[in-house]
């Protein structure tokens, strides 16, 4: 005989702090039979019924889909997204509702109740990232390599322009890093060699 399994199902955990560009919400997931899931994010705006698939840049800090499921025990397991509010919603100062679901190794879950969050991704009114600075930058044969201190928990860009004169100049986001609990970073720009460019870090705070 069969026996038909429960989807996983999630709860959004409701908080006082207001989201910010990188928005951080709070879930459980929890599976009948401890099936990994994978959770996915809806927002809606005010009183608008259209419902809109979230951008997920990362869940508990892993890049969203490089580690396709997370745990979802039977008794609830908590988990941490972190979307690219500003990204989907540009700048913006208001009140929305957020629902997740998931998705185990056979079916997707019901969608969880709407949850009214506060949201404002112009302004980061709890910034969480320590102070940033470059603790090295060395060109090597393979290109020129970044190395930085700082930054924890916020979504930085680095990025590349081959001129600074001018009013158009026009920066290329070479590299974006998702937040992270990790108080430094590296990276190679292969390209970098032979000619010559000018660098910065752009820092979003969550």
């Amino acid at each position: 005989m069969n026996v038909p399994v429960a989807a996983s199902v999630v709860t959004v955990l409701p908080t006082t702090n207001v989201l910010g560009p990188v928005a951080v919400v709070p879930i459980t997931i929890s599976n009948a039979v401890g099936d990994d899931s994978l959770p996915f994010l809806q927002y809606q705006i005010g009183e608008n019924t259209n419902w809109q698939n979230a951008t997920i840049l990362s869940v508990d800090g892993t890049v969203y889909g490089s580690s396709p499921r997370v745990a979802a025990l039977p008794t609830g397991s908590s988990h941490t997204i972190y979307w690219n509010a500003l990204s989907d919603l540009g700048l913006i100062n208001t009140n929305i509702t957020v629902q997740s679901s998931a998705m185990d190794v056979t079916s997707m879950g019901s969608w969880s109740p709407p949850v009214p969050f506060q949201i404002n991704t112009g302004v980061s009114t709890v910034p969480t990232n320590t102070p940033f600075n470059f603790t090295s930058i060395a060109s090597l044969p393979a290109g020129i390599v970044f190395n930085w201190q700082g930054g924890s928990n916020a979504l930085l860009y680095l990025q590349r322009t081959p001129a600074l004169a001018g009013t158009n100049v026009m920066w290329i986001n070479i590299w974006t890093g998702v937040p992270s609990p990790f108080n430094f970073g590296s990276y190679t720009d292969f390209f970098g060699t032979n000619k010559m460019g000018f660098y910065r870090l752009k820092i979003v705070n969550p």
